[in-house]
């Protein structure tokens, strides 16, 4: 991959239950089947648009006192996409 790439900050120890919420986003709204994903040692990517070529990977690290998933891809504008609709929100995740 390369330089296109953001990253949302959550509570540590929510790595499943995260990845688990993203891989239903991705799913629910562009209609992607299990399959369509390939894991990767920390997290899974998939071909996102096959007439680009644009393929995302998004990664599940905790690091310290937080989980750290970074969405990066082939283009900025997948990427950006993939952040805003996929991605739960930090506050749905935080602890009240």
């Amino acid at each position: 991959m390369n330089n296109n790439k953001l990253t949302l900050w959550y509570e540590v120890g929510k790595r499943e239950e995260v990845k688990s919420e993203v891989k239903k986003n991705i799913q629910q709204h562009y209609s992607f089947s299990d399959s369509e994903f390939e894991s990767i040692d920390d997290g899974f990517k998939f071909l996102f648009d096959d007439e680009t070529n644009g393929e995302i990977a998004i990664r599940f690290n905790e690091e310290k006192n937080a989980l750290a998933v970074t969405v990066e891809g082939t283009w900025s504008w997948e990427v950006i996409e993939i952040y805003n609709h996929c991605l739960p929100q930090s506050a749905e995740h935080d602890p009240v």
